[in-house]
């Protein structure tokens, strides 16, 4: 890549995901940060190599002004594919590569969207050194949690799955941790769910932990640390998730791990090893870890670390994205 510098623009309070990817890119980082088309425009002047963040407004503007000696990457994370109008007002024949965090999205995206644009999946990171492990015990406490009440978490359903793991072992509690709900939908699923709890008389087996935020983070906040030792394992029951950071976390602190496999967007190529393809497997997943000595979960555990550290830290994918880079620039010179 002859030209070092890479300008990185994004909306204001959008960048929670890209930061710790940047830290450890080895370019010189230009971040722009706009809070109108009209910055995202002029942020964009003079820029060689750009990464736009989220396939939203900057994406829309600077694909429309872009200079055929520029070169312009958009990271699409999720949401972004579902809005059609943000979609086709971007103009991808002035798009160099879109970037996917999970490549049944990047599948989608050729079928529905564009299929003549250079496309690419690299997962999303994690800063792996701000969690520590687990000391893993035989308590069969397991941990699901989000920003978010939100309906395509499932957590209703997790109840009710929860339910007849207690009716076949009563030695198992589940916590769900998110945000305090403030809106309105949020608030209804919340009180559903507690209301699920107690017409299933599980009050004794499933807690509920409002947490405050940090920006738009969970994971910064020590709550969600201190939810994460105190557990030996986390469950997803997620409808449709891009790459599952809370997921991914617990397994990096050493819990043990169960994922929802029958989900609108598959995360085997992620969560493979963990994925369970129906309710009954996943039941007997969590009734057999269950019974699992402690020596045997302290080794699933430090294997499950060291397949996050291995696969998704920063330092990893920070690599995968200095190598699209310098693909992109030698492509386009020649």
């Amino acid at each position: 890549m002859a030209d070092k510098t890479l300008h990185f623009i994004c909306e204001k309070g959008k960048d929670h995901f890209a930061q710790p990817i940047l830290d450890k890119i080895n370019l010189n980082i230009v971040k722009r940060m706009g809070s109108n088309d009209l910055s995202h425009i002029i942020h964009s002047i003079g820029a060689k190599n750009i990464w736009v963040e989220w396939a939203s407004h900057p994406a829309i503007m600077i694909s429309r002004v872009k200079r055929p000696w520029q070169k312009l990457i958009i990271r699409l994370h999720r949401y972004e594919m579902y809005r059609k109008k943000w979609m086709h007002r971007i103009k991808w024949e002035n798009v160099d590569c879109v970037v996917f965090v999970n490549s049944e999205l990047e599948k989608e995206f050729k079928k529905t969207i564009n299929n003549s644009v250079k496309t690419i999946t690299i997962p999303n990171s994690l800063t792996t050194d701000q969690f520590e492990p687990t000391i893993i015990s035989n308590s069969n406490s397991m941990l699901a949690y989000g920003l978010e009440f939100e309906s395509r978490k499932a957590y209703i359903k997790l109840i009710r799955m929860f339910k007849k793991v207690i009716d076949q072992n009563s030695n198992f509690n589940l916590t769900i941790a998110g945000q305090e709900p403030t809106h309105t939908i949020y608030k209804k699923i919340f009180e559903e769910c507690k209301k699920i709890v107690d017409e299933l008389n599980l009050i004794n087996h499933v807690h509920f932990e409002l947490l405050t935020i940090d920006g738009n983070e969970l994971k910064t906040h020590s709550n969600i640390k201190k939810l994460l030792k105190t557990h030996n394992a986390i469950i997803s029951y997620s409808e449709n998730e891009s790459f599952h950071y809370s997921f991914a976390e617990g397994l990096l602190c050493g819990l043990n791990g169960f994922c929802r496999g029958w989900n609108e967007l598959s995360l085997k190529e992620f969560w493979g090893n963990w994925n369970y393809d129906s309710e009954e497997s996943m039941i007997k997943g969590i009734l057999d870890w269950g019974e699992m000595d402690s020596k045997n979960r302290k080794q699933i555990a430090k294997m499950n670390r060291q397949y996050i550290i291995d696969n998704f830290s920063t330092g990893v994918i920070a690599q995968k994205y200095e190598k699209l880079f310098e693909e992109i620039s030698r492509e386009n010179s020649q």
